[in-house]
């Protein structure tokens, strides 16, 4: 039944799309999805938002990409939006452009420029109403920047984000005719983690309306966007208020995380645990240093270098008993210091010269003379 699926280039993708038991699970999931539809009755109880009739697809991935604001718009064979869908159109209020801005606001729900948007919309709660009050919007080409860097904090939580079209050298009836293309779009924005849903159809539609968009949903993400059929885990069905229910499930592993760069301590700390314990190694001579050792008789080349002296081991020691250990300290422990001998110093006193003792009779002679 989807043959004109299958003469395809990228062989991978055929190979998928060749696989009718894929196709057949996702069709028991919508019909599963018809019996836990629960119905409108007086005994339900009152829900604080209303009931959203959307059937997504769900889809989880092997790796995580940037993801870009810019919405990647899917054609569908069944438009989720209807021909008089209301279109919000941004611009840079320039000169040259006011005759087109004009002749667009007649045909557009609203034009609004970029100064009266800065302006009006400036706080939160008057941005989240102008949300809610269109359902499609588009941005100048060249005012993309300005226009996302102001509303992309409350357009992208709901989906919103403007999709740009280009208006240069182009007439009012072209650039609505591009619009109006929009509308039988779905647009697909890339998750900013390994899990995203998309819009593909509304419960009132039948099963063949939900299965012809589903699959040209999916082979738009498998062509178009950074995700290829090897980097999809799983692909799923599911309503607001129903579980997944999984259709496809791939068998190859998930992608590994890169690891992030070593930083200059992890570095000096592998150099450190890489360098060897031993003696560190000299440095090998140039030529030129080595023609100057040769010259002067100091060469250390292996042919004129002596031999290696052998390398001796000593035997290990015989340990030593308690009463050897004794002797050895007492040999070898200093003798008592002795006290030093006090060297007295006797002064001998000159004697006075001794007279000569003289004779009683030779005293009387030498008195009588």
């Amino acid at each position: 039944r989807y043959w004109f699926l299958f003469a395809m280039e990228d062989t991978a993708v055929a190979a998928f799309y060749a696989l009718q038991s894929v196709w057949n699970k996702a069709e028991t999931a919508i019909q599963a999805l018809r019996g836990l539809q629960q119905p409108k009755g007086a005994d339900t109880k009152q829900q604080l938002f209303e009931d959203d009739d959307g059937v997504f697809l769900t889809f989880s991935t092997k790796k995580i990409v940037t993801p870009p604001l810019k919405p990647m718009p899917i054609n569908l064979p069944t438009p989720l939006m209807s021909s008089d869908a209301s279109v919000c159109l941004f611009m840079y209020d320039r000169k040259e452009k006011t005759a087109l801005i004009s002749e667009l606001k007649d045909r557009l729900t609203k034009v609004i420029p970029f100064n009266k948007l800065r302006k009006r919309y400036r706080e939160y709660p008057a941005k989240r109403e102008l949300r809610e009050t269109y359902d499609l919007f588009v941005v100048q080409q060249s005012a993309v920047k300005d226009i996302n860097h102001h509303v992309a904090s409350v357009f992208s939580k709901s989906h919103k984000m403007p999709v740009p079209v280009s208006t240069e050298n182009k007439t009012a009836d072209e650039i609505v005719a591009k619009i109006n293309n929009l509308k039988q779009c779905a647009f697909f924005y890339h998750p900013k983690g390994a899990a995203g849903t998309i819009q593909v159809a509304r419960k009132n539609m039948t099963d063949e309306e939900i299965m012809a968009n589903l699959i040209a949903v999916v082979d738009g993400i498998i062509t178009r966007s950074q995700f290829k059929l090897h980097d999809i885990s799983s692909f799923g069905i599911k309503t607001q208020s129903s579980p997944n229910l999984p259709f496809y499930q791939s068998d190859a592993p998930a992608y590994e995380l890169p690891t992030p760069p070593p930083s200059k301590k992890n570095k000096k700390r592998k150099a450190k645990s890489a360098a060897p314990s031993g003696p560190p190694q000299k440095k090998q001579k140039t030529a030129a240093v080595k023609k100057e050792d040769d010259k002067a008789g100091t060469s250390t080349s292996p042919a004129l270098a002596p031999a290696p002296a052998p390398v001796t081991v000593p035997a290990p020691k015989k340990q030593k008993t308690a009463a050897v250990k004794k002797e050895e300290e007492d040999k070898i422990a200093p003798a008592p210091p002795q006290k030093k001998q006090k060297i007295a110093v006797v002064v001998k006193k000159e004697e006075a010269p001794k007279k000569k003792q003289v004779s009683k009779e030779k005293g009387k002679k030498l008195a009588s003379k």
